[in-house]
């Protein structure tokens, strides 16, 4: 088994260009104003006893736009024997680093830097490919309370932390936990990787962060805080996770592997019949608990609705389609999805398949797949204005399941061919 590792550093250079930050809304100009800490793409290439290959980014961004990955993949193919279905490009989804992807109300994508992210994340890539020495790979699993909680009120929260540990000329480790990085609120105007730059800070060697399965969870010290920026709360959480990372690695057993790789897409369609009530949706958002819209101006909020109303009368987009990468190294299989993923969703998955890493906001970002029960309620923000952020139409509300499905076909599928 090979392993190679490399780390590039993606953060802009504010004298040059005026960045938004994203994350929140709407329309909040969160123009960045410093750097607290550096952004990064850290990327792995692991080449199994097979012969298969798979390349892993992990960029600590809000997201990567489906354009930003086919760039991406186009210039790796072209210079590494990896096929696109293998290259898994995570975001780490930082709300304190500029607009990569597009969505309404909540920053401007900027092409300039979105074309040095592709050049840098690929070249990136490519030099962990040349990297490539021999290595042994060990995975671990444990618990971590007391770190994160259910935002809408609901009691589902998985708190596994997953460690794949990389020996070889260089240590690495892959860290998937299940929380949103949002310690850094609206009212901040720093670039930052949140809370997972301080793990990888606390950690010894590469660290690539996947963040799992958290459209309904936050960091626990946002109950109180409500999302004002705090350094010292960043450290306290980032230095857990690190602690708990390096308790785990003892007791991780190292082997060489073969590695397999499954992919679908699956079609996931809009609900095209859906209109706007612009007065009860400006009610709801005075009544809002959402983090996204907690203390947001009601000005930006209507800019938001006249978009969203005219993006409703001229498109005709039926639905989006969601392409599903599992990666299966010894009995550890890792599902990439290219969506925020609820938790009870990533339950489902792992009550079926247990030894599973579920990482979202990989190979793109389509927005919120919520579980049937959120469109009970267009009030429901994931399944409500969060939709719109995303997508012209909110998707239908079997959405869940036609994922989850597309899910266990990748798992079936990788349990055959190991």
């Amino acid at each position: 088994m090979k392993a190679g590792f490399d780390k590039q550093k993606i953060t802009p250079n504010l004298d040059d260009t005026k960045l938004e930050l994203s994350g929140y809304g709407y329309f909040l100009n969160r123009y960045a104003q410093g750097t607290l800490d550096d952004l990064y793409v850290t990327s792995m290439i692991l080449e199994g006893d097979n012969g298969e290959t798979i390349a892993f980014a992990s960029a600590d961004l809000i997201g990567l736009s489906d354009w930003i990955v086919d760039n991406v993949k186009k210039r790796v193919v072209n210079k590494a024997d990896i096929p696109p279905s293998n290259i898994l490009l995570a975001a780490t989804h930082t709300h304190s680093g500029p607009a990569t992807v597009e969505l309404v109300g909540c920053g401007e994508v900027d092409e300039s830097y979105a074309g040095d992210i592709i050049n840098i994340i690929s070249d990136s890539i490519i030099n962990a490919y040349k990297k490539l020495g021999s290595a042994r790979v060990g995975i671990g699993t444990t618990n971590l309370p007391d770190v994160s909680y259910n935002r809408t009120g609901g009691t589902d929260l998985d708190i596994t932390l997953s460690v794949m540990k990389i020996n070889g000329a260089s240590p690495g480790f892959l860290i998937n936990y299940p929380c949103h990085p949002v310690i850094f609120g609206k009212d901040s105007r720093m670039i930052s990787r949140d809370y997972p730059g301080a793990v990888a800070d606390f950690c010894d060697g590469y660290v690539l962060w996947s963040t799992g399965c958290c459209a309904d969870v936050d960091p626990i010290v946002n109950r109180t805080s409500k999302n004002k920026t705090n350094q010292e709360d960043l450290l306290v959480m980032g230095r857990k996770i690190a602690e708990t990372t390096k308790s785990l690695e003892e007791t991780i057993t190292m082997d060489h592997f073969n590695i397999h790789v499954a992919t679908r897409e699956v079609y996931l369609p809009f609900n095209t019949s859906f209109t706007l009530d612009k007065e009860k949706e400006v009610k709801e958002f005075k009544n809002s608990s959402s983090k996204l819209e907690l203390d947001a101006p009601i000005e930006g909020f209507i800019r938001y609705l006249d978009i969203v109303e005219e993006r409703l009368k001229r498109d005709t987009c039926p639905g989006r389609e969601a392409n599903i990468t599992g990666v299966k190294i010894g009995d550890l299989s890792f599902i990439a999805l290219p969506c925020e993923i609820y938790t009870s969703t990533g339950l489902m998955i792992k009550k079926r398949f247990p030894q599973t890493i579920v990482s979202a906001y990989t190979n793109g970002d389509i927005g919120y797949i919520p579980p049937r029960a959120e469109f009970e309620s267009f009030g429901s923000y994931g399944a409500g204005r969060a939709q719109l952020i995303y997508n012209p139409f909110p998707f239908t509300s079997g959405v869940e399941q036609l994922l989850v499905n597309g899910v266990f076909d990748v798992l079936n599928d990788l349990e055959h061919r190991s």
